[in-house]
This record gives C-alpha cells, sequence and structure tokens, in this order.
C-alpha cells in the first residue's frame, strides 16, 4: 500500500487489512512524504501489529517508486495490493488465496469492486466487471478491465512480467503492470463484493486525466509491440491511436495545447489511418467538450478544429455540426426558459454553421416565437443582444 496524504481513510483501510480472515501477512505501507498526520497513524499501527512494515519517503517520490519500495521489502510468496483510501472485505484474502490455491495457472487473481462515495456509500454501478481469462485478456487491449488495487499475484508471476511498476507511467501503472501480466499468466477476477473501491474528486483519473490517458496509451503501445514483434498488422495500433488522440483531446479541454500537440503527433505517427475514422474523431471530440457554459465548449470546439484536426473540408464540415449542435441546444434550453432573446442569439449562429437545421420544425417554431416575443428585457440578453447585432443577425 502507497499512502500519501491518507486523511481520514487510511485507518479504515488498514482496519480493513488486519480484519481479514486470513491472518498470515505482511503489511508494507509506504508513506509517500505525506504532509498530515498518515505517517503518526502508520507508527502507531506499527507500534500494535508487528506485521506492519512502515516506510517513509523523505520527499514525494510518486506512487510508482513508492509501490516499487513496498516490493523491493516485500518477502511473500503472495503479493497483494490495496489503495489506502479504500476497504477491503474481511473476506477478501482468504477468497483470493483459495483460487490461486484450486488454480495452479493462474498467476494474478483481482475482484470485482464496489464502488463507494467519499462517504463509503454504495453506488449504483460496480467498476471492472470482467471475470474469465479469455474476456480479460481480450478487453485489456482495448482498456483496464480489472481494478488494478485488488490484484494478488504470485510472486514468480510478478517476476516473469519484470516485477516492478514501471517508472514514468503514474496514474496508468496498474494498467502497464497488468498488460506485462497477462502476457505470461492467465488472470482472472472475482465477484462476491470483497473490495469497495472509493470514488474521490482527487482521485488520478480526475486530477491527471490526461496524463492518465498519455500514459494508457504508452503502456498500450508498449504491449502490442512486444506481443506482436516490431512491425504489428497496422489495425492492432488502432486502439494505440485512439488513446492518444483521448489524451491530446484532454489536453485541449485544458488548454495545455502543448501537450495536446505532443499527444496528437504519436496518435498519428502509431496509426496514420486515424483521422480517416471520423465517427471516432467526432465522438472522443463530443466526450471531452466541457459541460456548462456553451462559450467554453464553444472555445474548446473551435480550438480543437483549427489546432489539432485535419482542415480538410471534411472536417470543417464536423466543426461547423459539431458548433451548430452546441448552439442549438442552447437556444432550445433558452427558449425552455422563456428566454427568447438569447434563444434568437444562439438560433442565428446555429443555422449560420448549419442551414439544414432550417428542416427541423421545433427551430422554426423558436425562430418564429422569437420573432415576435417581447422580453427583450430577458435577464442576460443585453449582452447576446449586442452579440447579435454585432453579427448582422
Amino acid at each position: 500500500m502507497a499512502v500519501y496524504n491518507g486523511g481520514p481513510y487510511l485507518a479504515a483501510s488498514i482496519e480493513s487489512i488486519l480484519n481479514q480472515t486470513w491472518q498470515d501477512f505482511e503489511l508494507i505501507v509506504v508513506d509517500d512524504g505525506s504532509t498530515d498526520a498518515s505517517w503518526a497513524v502508520l507508527t502507531d499501527y506499527a507500534a500494535r501489529d508487528e506485521r506492519i512494515v512502515a516506510l517513509r519517503n523523505p520527499a514525494n517520490a510518486g506512487v510508482v517508486r513508492s509501490l516499487n519500495t513496498g516490493l523491493q521489502k516485500a518477502r511473500g510468496r503472495i503479493i497483494a495490493r490495496q489503495d489506502a483510501d479504500d476497504i477491503s472485505a474481511p473476506a477478501r484474502f482468504q477468497a483470493q488465496l483459495d483460487y490461486l490455491g484450486s488454480h495452479n495457472d493462474y498467476g494474478l487473481v483481482a475482484a470485482v469492486p464496489q464502488l463507494i462515495d467519499p462517504e463509503g456509500h454504495p453506488l449504483d454501478q460496480t467498476g471492472r466487471d470482467a471475470t474469465e481469462n479469455e474476456e480479460i485478456q481480450s478487453k485489456l487491449l482495448d482498456h483496464m478491465c480489472l481494478c488494478g488495487a485488488t490484484i494478488m499475484v504470485r510472486r514468480e508471476s510478478l517476476e516473469a512480467a519484470g516485477f516492478f511498476f514501471s517508472d514514468g507511467l503514474n496514474a496508468s501503472e496498474d494498467y502497464d503492470i497488468c498488460l506485462r501480466l497477462a502476457e505470461v499468466t492467465k488472470v482472472a477476477s472475482l465477484r462476491g463484493g470483497l473490495y469497495l473501491y472509493r470514488q474521490l474528486p482527487q482521485s488520478a483519473s480526475r486530477t491527471q486525466e490526461q496524463r492518465q490517458a498519455l500514459n494508457k496509451a504508452i503502456a498500450l503501445e508498449r504491449a502490442i509491440y512486444r506481443r506482436y514483434g516490431a512491425a504489428p498488422a497496422v489495425q492492432k495500433l488502432a486502439p494505440v491511436g485512439r488513446d492518444y488522440l483521448r489524451a491530446a483531446l484532454i489536453g485541449a479541454a485544458r488548454r495545455d495545447l502543448d501537450a495536446a500537440r505532443h499527444s496528437l503527433r504519436r496518435a498519428v505517427e502509431v496509426y496514420p489511418p486515424l483521422f480517416s475514422d471520423k465517427a471516432l474523431v467526432e465522438g472522443l471530440v463530443k466526450s471531452y467538450t466541457p459541460l456548462g457554459q456553451v462559450e467554453n465548449a464553444l472555445q474548446y470546439t473551435d480550438a480543437v478544429f483549427r489546432e489539432l484536426l485535419p482542415a480538410t473540408l471534411e472536417y470543417r464540415r464536423l466543426r461547423d455540426r459539431l458548433a451548430s449542435n452546441l448552439h442549438m441546444g442552447e437556444a432550445f434550453a433558452a427558449a425552455g426558459r422563456g428566454q427568447y432573446a438569447l434563444a434568437r442569439v444562439h438560433l442565428w449562429q446555429g443555422l449560420r454553421r448549419a442551414p439544414g437545421w432550417l428542416l427541423n420544425r421545433g427551430v422554426v417554431v423558436i425562430g418564429v416565437k422569437a420573432l415576435f416575443a417581447r422580453n427583450s428585457h430577458t435577464p442576460g440578453a443585453g449582452r447576446h443582444n449586442r452579440v447579435d447585432s454585432g453579427a448582422g443577425a
């Protein structure tokens, strides 16, 4: 277990390990230079239970180096992971050990997690629910279908896969090591509510989204070349190109265009036919369009097409269609609130980008109402009316 500023969750996470029905273990916890009370919590537990090994980085070194520090100290024939804000059910270790004991050709067994909110309340969905080797092997070459924090691994399998987490792949280190393990052994995951996986606003998938997407693409690219040699069939690299493009679009959404351009270059280098799949590109662009203020969404769309995507007629038409859809969505929403002056602004902008909207009955109705509505003083309408008149609408 690695921990950085474990806050209110660390003690409960440790307790969940101490409460396992299988009691023959050592718990190695690496404090990654925490600035809160995490180290005090760890040393208190270590003083009361000799199975706990508390280690501390003098400064924050990152999760990969912390996990590798723990691996260097691990003595067991079986090595398991846990995140410092999650909870293992009491039967977790026993269930996973029983599976490995009865499946000698399996070197990794994970657990299908139950997602919980910050307060520990169950969320409706579970995460990463692939369970059988064949399914996992296939899905791993597309996305992370295992919960990395739940894995239990035979030492010999880990050694065959390189043993350590890959430095430089922070936020996707679990994906990389599961890919490597799947190349040397069969893998499985168990149902049964064995692991409670806490979803926090500050989790890596939220705070390091662009870095995680980039490192995920790097991990998958390495796996493809390991498995298929120096010249794999181009379609084998299609998911890699998609993932680099995803990292580029996240960078654009965060207005980090340097990172976005770097990721895009890699996308095209790895998978040259990428831009021929316009449906894929459109879907990803829409997925990372910022929610909320339509101005932010329009700025993102404009930046993506201006800075990243091909300047072809087809892509210009796609840009206009997506921008028009944003304007029309705002026009319908404003009309629904009775704000016809605001609706009129977005209606004309949407029609300018995609005149085909004139065939939409709802657009015609809004247009007629906007022409005759006497609500030019709708809150917020003044600013948009200035834009409207400036555009000559």
